[in-house]
């Protein structure tokens, strides 16, 4: 790899664009190929997807690269930038994350946009994106997730419907989780409510997803969301995981080995539909403190 790296930089640094373009495209559609393979002859798989695989997708922003110190007037040095795509770095929580999940989520979102999986989103999962650092396709950067088409599923009919006055005082605390978690608890279906009448309040809207994933058709809930998977598999009854038997909790990893998808990292990315400057380099674990979730 080193040895072919020496010859790409040896070519003009337009040849080398075109190369890495080309190459960065050429592992996804290979490892996309090897999926839509196996989901060939099979019925399209129906995907509710969690923010958070959203959120993690955004692998890559933009960071100002030095380009050296010119004299400004032959008096003043200035140092002088431009702006370019970098891998992002990641924190030391998120190192699960970035390094066994997020190799799968470009060959999974090209499925998607060949319409091999159908990837959906619901009004519970839009309202928690007000609150969370959320996934906003026209972020600057490049989030993997940003072409695949994602679509709304119908709401589930509720018991009752709840009013909503908003002033200036209610605003604030409109969006948040216990209020969320509140009206679910007024509006929800009286068998929703029944079933979950003992869970806490910390896991409800979990539960919720997977309840509108059973009754709009989606098989799979995609999630990296580690610790409700364990509350579900561990801590919850078996009479209620029964009700949701049709519906499976998987990891973008084991949907995508199951698929026979290759891991990607999101470092050899970088060139990917790159339309303005980019660097080639590893993603770096960080400190929290030096860049946002």
């Amino acid at each position: 790899m080193s040895i072919l790296r020496a010859l790409i930089e040896r070519l003009p640094k337009r040849v080398q664009i075109r190369i890495e373009k080309r190459a960065a495209r050429g592992l996804v559609w290979l490892s996309a190929a090897k999926g839509a393979l196996a989901l060939r002859g099979r019925p399209v798989p129906r995907i509710l997807i969690d923010n958070c695989v959203l959120r993690h997708g955004l692998t890559h922003s933009n960071a100002w690269i030095s380009t050296g110190t010119v004299l400004w007037g032959c008096e003043v040095p200035v140092e002088t930038h431009h702006t370019a795509r970098v891998p992002r770095n990641y924190e030391a929580g998120h190192q699960d994350i970035y390094e066994i999940e997020v190799p799968y989520f470009a060959s999974l979102s090209r499925l998607a946009i060949d319409r091999r999986i159908l990837l959906f989103t619901s009004r519970e999962l839009l309202r928690e994106r007000y609150r969370q650092p959320g996934y906003n396709r026209f972020r600057f950067g490049m989030n993997l997730w940003s072409k695949a088409p994602i679509e709304m599923l119908p709401d589930l009919s509720r018991s009752q419907s709840v009013s909503c006055l908003l002033g200036p005082n209610q605003l604030r605390d409109h969006w948040s989780k216990n209020e969320q978690v509140r009206r679910l608890r007024a509006t929800a279906d009286s068998d929703f409510l029944k079933l979950t009448k003992s869970i806490p309040d910390a896991h409800i809207l979990d539960l919720y997803h997977l309840w509108t994933a059973k009754y709009t058709d989606c098989s799979i809930f995609l999630t990296t969301d580690g610790r409700f998977r364990r509350f579900f598999e561990n801590n919850l009854k078996r009479s209620i995981c029964e009700n949701f038997c049709s519906v499976r909790i998987m990891a973008p990893s084991e949907l995508g080995r199951e698929l026979g998808l290759a891991p990607i990292p999101h470092d050899l990315l970088t060139p990917l539909d790159s339309d303005w400057f980019y660097e080639l380099r590893s993603a770096q674990i960080i400190e929290k403190q030096q860049e946002l979730r």
